[in-house]
């Protein structure tokens, strides 16, 4: 088996460690709690894990579904205030 060039990605065995699991664990459960502070998490540990040269998918749906909840809650702020104001 080929080691893994600064190209390469791999996956990581069941039970193995691997920079950034924990912290995309954590982004993804901040992702509900609040948007920002996951979003961050999880671009931190997407980085950390591409540094070392391992595929986070956790990491990466994380961060896509936090940027989708966060867009979702400014667009609901940006009713919620245009919907005030005509009222």
């Amino acid at each position: 088996m080929a080691s893994a060039t600064s190209r390469e990605m791999k996956y990581a065995a069941p039970g193995e460690k691997y920079p950034g699991k924990t912290l995309s664990t954590m982004g993804v459960i901040f992702v509900f709690l609040v948007s920002p502070v996951g979003i961050v998490l999880c671009i931190i540990a997407l980085v950390k894990s591409r540094e070392a040269g391992y595929k986070n998918s956790r990491a990466l749906s994380g961060l896509i579904l936090g940027s989708l909840l966060f867009l979702l809650g400014v667009a609901l702020a940006f009713a919620s205030v245009a919907g005030y104001g005509s009222a």
